[in-house]
């Protein structure tokens, strides 16, 4: 991001604020969230190549996707949506499970670093269009973002830390994915998403994604179709 803004002279988009849900456009010339800040949300919801990319290609594997995660650094934390609004998720009782889940998993593997737990908004900070956001309201309930690495190692952990992450986030992962099979074989999973999970009447209302046109093939969800 940095990088680009110096190539273009400060028109730079942070691709995590780039996004549908909770998009929030800013003035190019607002000093905090501005065309040179290093938050700026651009002037449309997916209005660069790759963040539209990104949400087609979420769209394409929803009929099949149950989990979602991407990382990012750093802080030490697993988060759940939402980090636009303080509001708290339908499925937030699911969601807790995960929580649960994954505590144990980093308590066993990393013993003394301390990871916190919970939704963007209030665990971090409000923050508007992020990709946690998009994926929990249009594609899986079950959406985590990791923040990697202590504020002491910040983006540039020492080499003998790096292993130690790359393990613990692989077990983590493991543990989820195992949790995530019993509840998909017990059926708890399907019960949690009858309750929760928006009907097909308020999916069909919801305004059409902005930004470069997405064929109808890959818009399938919008038939009310799960």
């Amino acid at each position: 991001k940095q990088w680009y803004q110096r190539r273009v002279r400060g028109k730079g988009v942070d691709l995590n604020r780039n996004f549908l849900y909770g998009f929030k456009s800013y003035p190019s010339n607002d000093k905090e969230h501005g065309a040179c800040s290093e938050v700026y949300s651009g002037p449309t919801a997916l209005s660069t190549r790759e963040s539209n990319a990104l949400a087609q290609l979420l769209h394409w594997y929803k009929p099949s996707l149950r989990y979602y995660v991407d990382y990012h650094s750093y802080g030490n934390m697993w988060l759940n949506a939402y980090g636009a609004t303080n509001w708290l998720p339908r499925n937030d009782l699911q969601l807790k499970r995960y929580r649960e889940n994954v505590e144990k998993s980093f308590t066993m593997t990393l013993g003394r670093d301390k990871w916190s737990t919970g939704n963007v908004y209030d665990v971090l900070y409000q923050c508007h269009g992020i990709v946690l956001d998009y994926a929990h309201y249009y594609i899986t309930p079950l959406s985590f973002t990791v923040e990697i690495g202590s504020d002491f190692d910040e983006f540039t952990p020492p080499d003998t830390r790096i292993n130690t992450y790359a393990i613990s986030q692989w077990l983590a992962l493991v543990s989820q994915l195992k949790l995530l099979k019993t509840e998909l074989t017990s059926g708890l999973y399907e019960k949690d998403r009858r309750l929760n999970w928006r009907s097909a009447k308020q999916r069909k209302r919801r305004a059409a994604i902005p930004g470069r046109p997405i064929s109808k093939k890959l818009r399938r969800d919008d038939d009310g179709s799960d």
